[in-house]
């Protein structure tokens, strides 16, 4: 009795591991970091930045949204985007998430207030940057937030 016990344990164990092994998504941690000194007038360290964008999820080149990522956080071109950069010092703003190994990223950062000012939307300057599908964490360089206008 002791023995059919044990077994009937360790293979409801393996069973479990086998149910949540196969539902694991790869991912990886993607960094962006925003210098705003750019945008007109003084950005303060409470002022509003998005990451808005779309996913390539099957890579024929079409990007979709909204997307959710493997970490709960969504994108889309609208403010249902989730992404919002933090300020980490002066004119710098970072953001991270998680998201699929097998996807690409396209995006740009909104800010509120540029799209307060006169003349201006709240856009950033195409073209609009792409993260490729990978394996690795990225920490993408510093990006510089280029106004339209």
């Amino acid at each position: 009795m002791h023995t059919s016990t044990t077994i009937r344990r360790g293979l409801l164990l393996t069973l479990l591991m086998l149910v949540f092994a196969g539902s694991a998504v790869a991912q990886r941690t993607v960094t962006l970091t925003l210098n705003a000194a750019s945008i007109p007038d003084t950005i303060k360290t409470d002022s509003f930045f998005e990451v808005r964008g779309a996913v390539d999820t099957d890579g024929d080149g079409s990007f979709e949204s909204p997307h959710t990522f493997t970490d709960g956080n969504v994108i889309d071109w609208n403010d249902s985007s989730t992404l919002e950069p933090v300020n980490i010092g002066g004119d710098y703003w970072q953001v991270q998430f998680q998201m699929a190994t097998d996807v690409d990223l396209q995006f740009k950062f909104f800010s509120q207030q540029a799209e307060d000012a006169d003349g201006f939307n709240g856009w950033e300057a195409d073209p609009n940057p792409i993260i490729e599908a990978g394996s690795d964490d990225i920490v993408m360089p510093v990006h510089f937030f280029e106004e339209q206008g």
